[in-house]
């Protein structure tokens, strides 16, 4: 493979994976109308708008220096050549700083591409990971038959419960029990639910088991909350702008999420605004709910 080639192929890769109805074609040879030949160009990116065919062209420097504003220059001039509407050059090891303001004042991008899988191409990568954490003071009882043949409520903290022969702690019995059929009524910012219970039972009533007639939960919402942390991804392939520093990832891979998720001391409070301007191309967005009854119970959820 020549020098540069597999550089090439690595763009292709992230522009494939980042396009959407686009037609891409790697090494391809467009028409120069000023000097009435085929320029090569490293990738042609082509889609509609409106039923107007645009054309993108991007080239691409695996060079151990920067591009300087020479190249900008020469870019430019097959830009104009070719006629087409937008030119993206890239350089794996940036571009000098005159480089960079010509090609601001052209309308030109200057990216880098950067991947997991090679050295050369590295980068210190990490992804912004932002949490909405709502937080919910809640409590439960659950209510037993007894002998004289009425029903007792019993506070639920500590017991081991029965579905059918299934055994649960008191976590476990929630989420098995919560989602079923039951009454709900909300007031303000509480909300209370009346599980009605067949087929369960429990032994917090002199050690014995006992059938359960009804689980009560309640909950009360008390804040939400904003954090990020950053997380390093085990595989990456992205491009970022030395026009804009803006870093966009078409593939990252995380070995380890979780862990990080629960370290809370690798968390730092932001406000609203900050949470809401993070784009879904920049970050992973979770939202999580912190329900406290008797300990800590943990809902997270991905986008």
């Amino acid at each position: 493979m020549k020098k540069g080639k597999e550089y090439e192929l690595l763009i292709e890769q992230i522009y494939r994976e980042l396009g959407d109805s686009t037609i891409i074609k790697q090494d391809d040879h467009v028409w120069g109308e000023e000097t009435n030949s085929f320029r090569q160009i490293d990738l042609s990116i082509r889609y509609n708008v409106s039923d107007i065919e645009l054309l993108v062209i991007v080239q691409a420097k695996d060079w151990k220096h920067p591009a300087d504003i020479k190249v900008v220059g020469e870019f430019k001039s097959v830009i104009d050549d070719v006629k087409a509407q937008k030119g993206i050059l890239i350089c794996r090891s940036g571009f000098t700083k005159k480089a960079i303001e010509y090609a601001k004042k052209l309308r030109i991008d200057l990216l880098s591409a950067h991947t997991s899988i090679n050295d050369d191409w590295s980068y210190k990568l990490s992804i912004p990971v932002i949490n909405k954490k709502q937080i919910f003071a809640t409590t439960s009882d659950i209510v037993l038959p007894c002998a004289g043949g009425e029903n007792i409520t019993v506070n639920s903290k500590g017991a081991v419960y029965k579905i059918g022969e299934k055994i649960y702690d008191y976590g476990g019995f929630l989420s098995e029990s919560i989602g079923g059929t039951g009454n709900l009524v909300k007031s303000g910012k509480e909300i209370k639910i009346r599980i009605p219970l067949q087929n369960c039972s429990s032994n917090l009533f002199n050690n014995e088991w006992r059938d359960m007639v009804e689980l009560n939960f309640s909950y009360t919402y008390l804040k939400t909350i904003y954090l990020k942390s950053d997380l390093k991804p085990e595989e990456y392939r992205i491009l970022k702008s030395h026009t804009s520093e803006k870093v966009t990832h078409s593939f990252v891979n995380f070995d380890k999420l979780m862990p990080l998720i629960k370290e809370k001391e690798k968390w730092r409070r932001i406000d609203k605004s900050e949470y809401e301007n993070f784009s879904n191309k920049t970050h992973i967005r979770m939202n999580s709910i912190e329900m406290d009854y008797f300990g800590t119970f943990n809902f997270e959820f991905f986008k």
